[in-house]
């Protein structure tokens, strides 16, 4: 059942990013100019990519599964994950994360890359590491997870709360119905600020607390960050209702050169044994190169098409 849940989170924030990036940074007014509402690809031909949103995700899991937990290790283990990621190109990479990436690039330690800024970048770190605290029975060790995976790129005190209300948000959707925005559905366009986004993603997953796709869907029409939004959606209620609730038309429909679904549940199983166990595995080596090379000359495309008729 563990292992269920750690691959439905994953598998839900990789469905909400890929539906969500064709309409990243657009108003809603537009998005339904160029797309109509996007119930399905709409990125390349009725395909979808991931993003940094899913790479984060992953590289975040990784972290956990190598360290055994450990916050100490886990810096390490995530600061070497993001230097790699950041040498293969990805793009559209937020500004703070960029500049982070950078300092540990030159060496600076994970405690002291962080830039001041209270993006959103957190919070799609966070869902994965409130379900492997899941069962601790103090929240220190979360604590300790989310200020490392927080202040390694983003040191204000919004963006550490904002990433520990979302992986508390993800433990309490296992034992009760999503909570923290029932009445107060948002506008769009919902923002890169971490306030915004949590506020966004804690109200649609309650009004959506049983089915994935109808929360992805609402969420990208909001517009916005809709990518970073609609992942942390899909992760807090993937985690909920399992891998079987993810869209399997959703699924197929993305390409992902490296992380197949069969490494993904591979990744979920070691996930599922190391917050058990606290034995730290192996995981799966990245290889972004591929997916970043694909995924240029798309949102190049995009980006110009924005321009151009219908208005």
């Amino acid at each position: 059942m563990a292992k269920q849940k750690f691959e439905g989170c994953l598998l839900g924030m990789i469905v909400g990013d890929a539906i969500g990036l064709p309409a990243e940074g657009l108003h809603p007014k537009r998005q339904m100019q160029l797309f109509g509402e996007i119930k399905k690809h709409r990125l390349f031909f009725g395909r979808g990519f991931v993003s940094d949103d899913t790479a984060h995700a992953i590289m975040t899991a990784q972290a956990l599964v190598a360290s055994g937990g450990d916050p100490d290790k886990f810096a390490k283990e995530l600061a070497s994950r993001l230097r790699g990621w950041f040498l293969s190109l990805p793009p559209g990479v937020g500004k703070a994360t960029a500049q982070a990436c950078m300092k540990l690039l030159v060496g600076v330690s994970p405690e002291h890359s962080g830039v001041f800024s209270a993006g959103n970048g957190p919070a799609m770190r966070a869902p994965i590491i409130g379900l492997f605290c899941l069962h601790d029975k103090t929240a220190a060790r979360l604590n300790a997870l989310i200020r490392v995976s927080t202040r390694i790129t983003h040191t204000d005190p919004q963006a550490e709360e904002g990433a520990r209300a979302i992986a508390k948000a993800t433990q309490d959707s296992l034992s009760a119905r999503p909570e923290g925005g029932r009445g107060r559905m948002p506008t769009g366009p919902i923002s890169g600020y971490i306030v915004h986004t949590v506020e966004a993603a804690l109200a649609i997953a309650t009004q959506h607390p049983d089915d994935v796709r109808a929360a992805v869907i609402a969420t990208v029409a909001l517009g916005g960050d809709t990518d970073t939004v609609a992942a942390i959606v899909g992760g807090i209620l993937g985690a909920r209702l399992g891998a079987e609730a993810v869209p399997q038309d959703w699924l197929a429909g993305i390409i992902e050169p490296w992380w197949s679904q069969e490494r993904l549940a591979k990744l979920a199983t070691q996930l599922a044994e190391v917050a058990q166990t606290g034995t730290p595995q192996r995981p799966d080596n990245n290889f972004w190169l591929p997916t970043h090379a694909l995924l240029l000359p798309i949102v190049l495309f995009h980006g110009f098409r924005r321009l151009l008729p219908p208005y």
